[in-house]
């Protein structure tokens, strides 16, 4: 029993001293507990020695049991006690944990959503701040604790006023408030802050003071602040905005834009639904428009319908319809805008871009339209490497020019571009005009717009000869064209292509024209005196000749001279017949007959080497043309021929005739259509080269050693048939020879033709007629009136019209006037003769002349009756054309 008791004891004591361990850490008493806890250690080891005695030693008589008992007693007490005790403990340690760990989290939650809480207290007057106060305003907790006027100092100065109403309003302590308001940190910084109170009450209830919380809603401000001007930006949007149930379609809020423009009060729509105001929609229809939206596969979906107005009328919208998840239930946000006038726009635009397609199509001007934004890279690159001399480096580089060339790609070309280039589509030019086939002009033209547009210009002009898509050659202008607002990148550039070939041609006849008048303006000046001079060489000489016998030596050296006189004569004959300034006697004449009439004088003249054949037409048409210049004209091609075949060959002379359509003579210049005398001349000579064909008929060209040639004899052939009204072509190729055609105008009726002038006999003589001879220069007057005694006329001289006229008022007696063309003192030949046969009516007319000028010639050919003496000539010619004068007259 005593054992029991003992052991029982020590299990208590040592069970409580351990409860007193764990009780240490669970209050805050420690010392105590740890006495507690060592005397039943103690307690327990005195226990732990009564036991051993008991157990292991030998006891004479065993232990007080009553002392034993009671110890049992206080440790069973002991260890109940501190077991309750314990556990009551424990609790409560519980308790303020959860307390501690509840207000760190109400801390926690205070800084997250920035609240502070405070207290004012009637007594004490002064503010009692929390940490979190102290952080929001950022400033120590004791610099907060003051009065409410003091604290009025950390408040923005524009906010302090009303602050000071709400703590000194009457109600202040009695009631609960709100109030926003500015705080100004110590670092400058602005809070925004929202500050609530509510009486605080002692236990008898009576008010003590406020209880209030602070929190900092600067960034809730700043949002609903964005959220206000957002909402009236959306409210005020011109815009239409509407928001609708996802579900049930019907309107929840519709913007002022929208209600305006629908016609429609907020109420009323609220009643509506898309639907009613969308009349080309169904149900169905709009159920499968939004069905993405629901499905999720899509976020927006844009699209134009009509609006119909409360009043009936339409409008053209463009919606974008989105579904927004964010609300609950989920809403659909359209904004609306009203597209009525870009419709507008729109067509006006259509319209104006197929006014714009009908005129750059049908516009006159070939217009060509490029994207050169590669090229204005290469230009870039190559100058950031120093390139400066365009055409030295494109002429070092020829294959960095054709990749250059290549580079554009075609933007649009106009229908006229086509047209110019005969190409069938743009696809065929586009392959056409690579750098590999176009002409090399044309490239150098494009390194002169690269040149230009890379010194900073934004047009420029080229003329190149260009190659059509069949390979004919044409002559473009063009003018390039970078637009403002292309000139960054080139990205644009607009080439209008002028076909000029025609205008060309017309420029080069014009160019022609004009250098043959200037030629024939010289001429004609230095004719009419040269012809003068060569009048009197030759008459004197004449003269000369008559006085010496034929053996004498001095008349051979008179001959020459008067046969290089002649030549002289001949050449400036020449030089008016290029520049069509000659007087042509033309004569209705059948060439064939003419031609044929030549054929011994031409063999004799051409040598043994050159065969002729003269084949000539049936019914061979008639023509009007001068028979001498015909005549010399076919003698020209005839020696030219001979001189084209040294080693001998076969002159052709074919003369037949011809029509020239219409479409040959627009492909020719100043070229009449209708029917001709073809007389051709052929041979089989060296033929020329194409260059040298197309300059042939160019005064002074030749292709003869100096000395060798005038150059003049093409050139009068040319003059003389254009001069009849004809035309001339030459067709020649080296090595197989050349074909010169003469077309000559036909004569429908004709009088009768002839072949040959009329058959000059002996020198008539006079048969006591008078001649009154009028001529300014006295050499050659000298030598006529000479000439005349040496015939037997009667002659009566003048130097100019008046002086001739007078002599006629002095004694009316003139068989015949010899004038010549050009006088001084205003009164030409033309109008001396006018006036003399007002007198003497009787009297023939006879003109001489070394240029004609307009007087008596016009269109190159003598006006009718008009009877014309050239200078300069021998007394056979004057003899005979006075004696002809005289003749016809008086016929």
């Amino acid at each position: 029993m005593a054992g029991f008791v003992l052991a029982t004891s020590l299990s208590l004591q040592l069970a409580a001293a351990a409860l007193a361990f764990r009780l240490i850490r669970i209050t805050g008493w420690r010392v105590a507990w740890v006495a507690i806890a060592a005397a039943m250690v103690l307690m327990a080891g005195k226990r732990s020695l009564g036991l051993y005695h008991f157990l292991f030693e030998d006891m004479p008589h065993p232990p007080d049991m009553t002392a034993e008992f009671f110890a049992l007693s206080v440790s069973a007490l002991a260890f109940a006690g501190m077991a309750l005790l314990g556990t009551f403990l424990a609790a409560g340690r519980r308790t303020e944990d959860a307390l501690r760990e509840s207000q760190a989290r109400l801390a926690q939650a205070q800084r997250l959503v920035k609240l502070a809480h405070w207290e004012w207290r009637l007594e004490q007057k002064k503010l009692e701040p929390s940490a979190e106060l102290a952080e929001i305003m950022g400033r120590p907790m004791a610099e907060l604790e003051v009065s409410d006027t003091e604290f009025l100092a950390f408040v923005h100065p524009d906010d302090r006023e009303r602050l000071a109403e709400v703590y000194g309003s009457p109600d202040h302590f009695s009631e609960s408030y709100e109030v926003r308001y500015r705080i100004v940190r110590p670092s400058g910084e602005l809070r925004t802050v929202l500050e609530v109170g509510e009486p605080m009450y002692d236990a008898a209830g009576t008010v003590v003071g406020n209880f209030g919380a602070l929190q900092d809603v600067t960034e809730w401000t700043k949002v609903e602040e964005l959220s206000t001007r957002l909402g009236r930006i959306v409210e005020n949007s011109v815009n239409e905005v509407y928001v609708f149930d996802s579900e049930t379609l019907g309107f929840l809020e519709v913007n002022r834009g929208a209600r305006e423009n629908i016609g429609y009060p907020l109420e009323e729509l609220r009643r509506l639904t898309p639907l009613d105001i969308k009349p080309e929609f169904t149900r169905e229809t709009f159920s499968d428009l939004i069905a993405p939206l629901h499905e999720g596969l899509r976020d927006q979906v844009v699209f134009s319908t009509l609006h119909r107005r409360k009043d009936g009328s339409t409008y053209d919208v463009e919606v974008r319809l989105q579904l927004s998840r964010t609300e609950r239930p989920p809403v659909f946000v359209a904004v609306i805008q009203d597209i009525t006038e870009r419709k507008l726009a729109e067509e006006t635009l259509r319209a104006s871009e197929r006014r714009y397609r009908e005129i750059f199509e049908d516009s006159p001007v070939a217009i060509w339209e490029e994207d050169w934004s590669p090229i204005k890279g290469k230009i870039d690159e190559l100058a950031a490497q120093g390139v400066v001399d365009w055409h030295d480096y494109f002429a070092r580089h020829p294959d960095q020019l054709a990749k250059a060339y290549d580079l554009p790609t075609t933007v649009d070309i106009s229908r006229e571009i086509l047209d110019i280039y005969g190409a069938p589509s743009k696809e065929a030019l586009s392959e056409s005009t690579k750098a590999a086939l176009v002409a090399p002009e044309q490239l150098e033209c494009f390194v002169d717009m690269l040149a230009a547009f890379a010194a900073g210009k934004t047009s420029c002009d080229v003329e190149a000869r260009d190659t059509r898509i069949d390979d004919t050659e044409m002559i473009t202008r063009q003018r390039v064209t970078i637009p403002p607002k292309y000139r960054h990148d080139w990205s644009r550039v607009f080439i209008a292509i002028e076909d000029v070939t025609e205008r060309k041609a017309t420029e080069a006849q014009l160019r022609h024209a004009q250098k043959m008048e200037a030629i024939g303006q010289l001429t004609g000046g230095v004719s009419h005196d040269f012809n003068n001079l060569l009048a009197v060489v030759v008459g004197n000489l004449e003269l000369v000749a008559e006085q010496l016998t034929q053996d004498d030596r001095c008349r051979r050296h008179v001959e020459k001279a008067l046969g290089a006189a002649e030549r002289g004569a001949t050449l400036t004959q020449r030089l008016l017949a290029f520049s069509r300034k000659q007087a042509l006697q033309p004569e209705e004449i059948n060439a064939g007959r003419l031609v044929s009439g030549m054929t011994d004088m031409m063999r004799r003249t051409l040598g043994e080497t050159i065969e002729i054949e003269v084949v000539s037409d049936s019914g061979l048409w008639t023509t009007s043309a001068d028979p001498a210049q015909l005549e010399n004209a076919v003698l020209n091609l005839a020696i030219n021929a001979r001189d084209a075949m040294p080693e001998g060959g076969k002159l052709t002379i074919e003369t037949s005739n011809a029509r020239l359509d219409d479409d040959y003579a627009a492909a020719q210049q100043d070229v009449t259509p209708g029917q001709y005398v073809l007389l051709a001349v052929t041979d089989t000579g060296t033929g020329m080269a194409p260059e040298v064909c197309a300059r042939a008929l160019d005064p002074f060209f030749t292709t003869k050693d100096v000395g060798s040639g005038s150059g003049l004899g093409l050139s009068m052939v040319f003059g003389f048939v254009k001069q009849s009204g004809g035309h001339v072509s030459i067709y020649s190729e080296v090595g197989e020879g050349t074909s010169v055609k003469l077309y000559l105008p036909r004569i429908k009726n004709p009088e009768q033709a002839t072949s040959r002038p009329e058959t000059q006999g002996d020198i008539p003589l006079a048969r006591g007629e008078t001649v009154l001879v009028v001529e300014d220069d006295i050499e050659v007057r000298t030598l006529v009136v000479s000439l005349l005694r040496d015939l037997g006329y009667d002659v009566r001289e003048a130097g100019n019209g008046k002086a001739a006229l007078d002599l006629l008022d002095e004694r009316p007696c003139a068989n015949l006037l010899l004038t010549d063309v050009v006088l001084p003192n205003g009164m030409s030949g033309r109008v001396l003769a006018e006036e003399v046969q007002k007198r003497l009516p009787d009297t023939a007319i006879l003109y001489m002349s070394g240029y004609t000028e307009n007087s008596i010639v016009h269109h190159g050919r003598l006006d009718d009756g008009v009877r014309l003496l050239q200078k300069p000539f021998r007394m056979s010619d004057l003899a005979r054309a006075v004696r002809r004068a005289l003749a016809n007259h008086s016929n």
